[in-house]
């Protein structure tokens, strides 16, 4: 039997969690869980983003993770509940469930508890893009007038406009550039998951 590196089952884990994060959870506990060093603390993990460095960013529950390229482990953030802004080290987060990379490297995280869509920049600062921690359904042309119930994923088109899965309202909200938010054409049962392709078509 083909033995896996402790690299390859953590990028296997990334493609599950995009697929079914029902299915992922049971493969971490099952196979990271059991046979690597991270055995104790990675069960309910929500979802994984692996930018150009080779890091991997991961969130659980109110946490942020950090995973380098030589597989060490690190809390970056938010490992208690709440809803606030600032640099790395005291911004929080409720129940953060989808996370994406910009061609910058910049990450977005679905604050999933906090109906909210936040940034993390390359320096560390975290900011709500989207959202303002109400529970609602409301386009704006201010990011943070509007409102989503409970965003799940979220996702970066090619020409740098965000797409959330907003699983509460039953749609798919885009955020765009000047952080304008506005709603996609359709109605789906609380989507999970978005992604685009090259050319910015929305998959849910």
């Amino acid at each position: 039997m083909m033995m896996l590196s402790r690299k390859t089952k953590l990028i296997l884990a990334a493609v599950l969690m995009t697929v079914s994060p029902v299915f992922a959870e049971d493969y971490w506990v099952s196979t990271l869980n059991t046979q690597d060093a991270f055995a104790g603390s990675f069960n309910s993990w929500f979802t994984m983003a692996i930018n150009h460095n080779g890091f991997y960013a991961i969130s659980r529950y109110e946490g942020l993770y950090d995973i380098s390229s030589s597989l060490d482990i690190k809390p970056i953030s938010g490992l208690s509940s709440g809803y606030q802004d600032g640099g790395i080290n005291s911004a929080t987060f409720s129940s953060p469930q989808g996370l994406a990379l910009d061609s910058s490297g910049n990450l977005y995280l679905a604050d999933s508890g906090n109906n909210a869509i936040r940034k993390v920049s390359l320096a560390g600062q975290v900011s709500t893009i989207a959202g303002n921690g109400s529970a609602g359904y409301d386009d704006n042309t201010n990011g943070t007038n509007a409102t989503f119930n409970y965003p799940t994923a979220v996702a970066v088109g090619p020409s740098g406009n965000l797409y959330v899965a907003d699983a509460g309202n039953n749609v798919i909200r885009k955020i765009d550039r000047s952080s304008n938010v506005s709603t996609l054409p359709g109605s789906f049962l609380a989507p999970s998951g978005v992604a685009l392709d090259n050319t910015g078509n929305v998959y849910v």
